[in-house]
């Protein structure tokens, strides 16, 4: 029975080793290809080259200088070997660290995988190139090397990237052919804005609204959506600024991780909206984030479409999602402004006189109102328009603040 139980143990502590020493290789091999990778973005960020993929014949011409640098098998031709990077390479103190690291590891694969006539090159090589003997590396080395190549390899690649981050060129003059469209955008806005709301309480705003009275529902919708805005030219000027710093290779062929992640996002988004629809999420929070959601959401397939059928995708894409976000926010908002009058929650006390009525938020609830007149809802569902030339006192506050006061004799 005892032995047995050794038995058991030693199997198990076997099948351990086993699974270490894998782990242990395979970090190994990583630290190899960190050092190397190392070695080709410090020659890119030293003589300022193109990132790897836009030139298919530097990059083979790199990875040979590099493999032949590190690599005592690997031989380049006479005429890469004499290239300036290769020069430079052999001139560089810190790659002639690596290179002595490498070799090291080196040694230890050599030595796991019993390859002792390797591992004795391995070590004469070194003697030869350093002038003194091979330091072994122990296996509790080999995770913590990894690590350190690791950060190093992220940190030269974000410093290399950095130097090649397009620098934005802003000129008013850039500007001018945009300022005509503005007062007609504000125009849309608060016509969007108007329309929304008075015609669910039946109003025809043709007959009692004007383009003042657009213009001036849209500043304050136009300040309310603000953010989304904000947050959109913040998008657009870091996909300006960090375009010429993704690789070809990183376009063409997106990892898995980035891919399912934003399939998670993209799907806790429809959730999100889905929601906000059936009305779980209250209108409050839904008039903060459903706008940026639902840009979010629109991105993806608005983006298919406007690179397979237009020459300027990226301006055209901003205006779109712009549109689509303020367009969205406009709708939430009005929906919010339409249960606040249903539900007579709007918080607005008033007191209106005309010649021969009185309207109280008692029994009425305060729509809205322009130059011209003033939109209330009754308890009965119906609407009363009240010309303000009529109107002998005006009082209405906010939240025990008074925010409009008129008072006048009727002509």
């Amino acid at each position: 029975m005892r032995g047995k139980v050794k038995s058991f143990i030693y199997h198990r502590c076997r099948r351990f080793y086993v699974w270490y020493l894998k782990i242990l290789v395979k970090h190994a091999v990583d630290i190899q290809i960190f050092a190397r990778s190392i070695a080709i973005v410090r020659i890119q960020s030293h003589f300022n080259l193109s990132l790897i993929g836009d030139d298919e014949k530097l990059d083979r011409e790199l990875h040979d200088i590099v493999c032949g640098f590190f690599d005592q098998n690997t031989k380049p031709p006479d005429a890469i070997s004499k290239s300036e990077y290769a020069q430079w390479l052999e001139n560089d103190a810190v790659s002639k660290n690596d290179r002595k690291m490498y070799l090291r590891v080196s040694h230890w694969l050599a030595e796991q995988t019993g390859d002792e006539e390797k591992a004795s090159l391995i070590v004469s090589i070194h003697q030869s190139r350093y002038g003194q003997p091979l330091e072994p590396i122990e296996d509790n080395d080999i995770s913590r090397m990894r690590s350190e190549f690791r950060k190093r390899f992220i940190a030269e690649s974000k410093t290399f990237r950095k130097s090649k981050v397009r620098l934005y060129d802003l000129r008013l003059e850039k500007l001018t052919p945009f300022i005509p469209w503005f007062s007609v955008f504000f125009i849309f806005a608060g016509y969007t804005y108007t329309y929304s709301v008075y015609s669910h309480f039946g109003v025809d705003v043709s007959k009692f609204f004007s383009m003042s009275d657009y213009l001036a529902v849209s500043i304050e919708e136009i300040t309310s959506c603000f953010g989304i805005f904000v947050g959109l030219m913040i998008a657009a000027l870091r996909e300006y600024r960090d375009e010429r710093t993704r690789t070809k290779y990183e376009i063409q062929n997106p990892s898995t991780r980035s891919v399912l992640n934003y399939g998670i996002r993209y799907m806790s988004c429809f959730g999100y909206l889905y929601m906000m629809y059936v009305g779980i999420i209250p209108l409050g929070l839904a008039k903060s984030l459903g706008p940026v959601v639902i840009i979010y959401v629109a991105q993806l397939p608005l983006a298919f479409i406007v690179v397979r059928y237009f020459k300027n995708p990226r301006h055209l894409l901003l205006v779109s999602l712009a549109l689509i976000g303020f367009y969205s926010g406009i709708r939430i908002s009005s929906e919010e402004h339409i249960k606040s009058v249903e539900q007579r929650q709007s918080g607005i006390t008033f007191r209106i006189e005309t010649g021969t009525r009185e309207f109280t938020q008692e029994k009425f609830s305060f729509i809205g109102g322009n130059s011209r007149y003033i939109f209330l809802h009754s308890e009965e569902g119906n609407v009363e328009i009240v010309p303000i030339e009529s109107a002998e006192r005006i009082e209405i506050s906010t939240d025990k603040k008074s925010s409009a006061s008129e008072n006048g004799n009727k002509q």
